[in-house]
């Protein structure tokens, strides 16, 4: 006797766990966020709002230069709105 679900009830199950699973993501993605901004910076997102340091200013500015060579070298499709 096996049990089949209705194509509702599987796409209901579907949307759950994809929704499950990106408000997972998003949480994670905000965890890395805090950690990674600590690590650079020895400071929290609250401190650095208040703090107008040189690392403030350089370690993002790196970050960019960063991404634009490696679009412009390696990604080039990439290139354009969004990166």
């Amino acid at each position: 006797m096996s049990k089949t679900f209705s194509e509702q009830t599987t796409l209901l199950i579907y949307a759950a766990i994809i929704g499950i699973g990106g408000g997972y993501g998003a949480v994670g993605f905000r965890w890395l966020i805090n950690h990674f901004t600590f690590l650079f910076f020895g400071r929290t997102q609250i401190e650095i709002a208040s703090y107008h340091g040189v690392r403030t200013l350089f370690v993002p500015i790196i970050g960019g230069l960063i991404v634009g060579l490696l679009v412009h070298f390696f990604a080039k499709e990439a290139k354009g709105h969004g990166v």
